[in-house]
């Protein structure tokens, strides 16, 4: 099994000067870690583990192997409602 980091593309950010801005940051945000014998296992244990998850509302994640190269990182999105 590998150890990978979940996180998605749902959400965004307030910038340090928000109260001066109606600016928000669109990014990635962590939600976690877990383990897996690939990416998608990796999303699927997460929501397993983590049932909050669903109620929180989102609905796809994307994991990475933690220590893939950067160049060569797969952003392919999955379901965390299945």
């Amino acid at each position: 099994m590998q150890n990978f980091i979940i996180v998605i593309k749902e959400g965004s950010t307030l910038p340090p000067n928000f109260e001066r801005s109606s600016l928000t940051v669109e990014n990635l945000q962590v939600l976690g870690f877990t383990r897996g014998n690939n990416k998608r296992e990796a999303v699927r244990n997460f929501g397993l583990e983590n049932k909050w998850i669903k109620e929180a509302g989102f609905s796809e994640a994307i994991a990475l192997a933690i220590g893939e190269n950067l160049k060569d990182m797969d952003f392919e999105s999955f379901s965390l409602k299945e």
